[in-house]
């Protein structure tokens, strides 16, 4: 049975000291970036232009303007489903006014 090798003097876990602070380093790095990235970080710090108020997102979801009446949704998401064209109701007294004029 052979012995290991023993390690150069000044590695630790196969590295030497620089790679491990550099690895170090980048995790870090990494970590404090994903800090940063979150969602609210920047939120937080914003103001509006009066220097006071908080940012709001303008594409948050705001409460309904009446109270809900449906019980229940049926949605449909049909890839290749009918055109908009076809779609529309026939409405055959269209047909009389086509080229006409219409004040408004």
């Amino acid at each position: 049975m052979s012995t290991p090798e023993p390690k150069p003097r000044g590695t630790f876990c196969g590295q030497t000291r620089r790679e491990f602070f550099w690895e170090a380093g980048g995790s870090f790095t990494g970590l404090a970036l994903s800090g940063l990235l979150d969602g609210n970080f920047f939120a937080r710090q914003t103001r509006a232009a009066d220097g006071v108020t908080g940012y709001q997102n303008p594409l948050a979801a705001k409460p309904p303007m009446f109270a809900p009446k449906a019980k229940s949704v049926i949605f449909l998401f049909m890839y290749g489903g009918p055109s908009h064209v076809d779609t529309f109701d026939y409405k055959p007294a269209l047909y009389p006014l086509d080229g006409k004029i219409i004040k408004v």
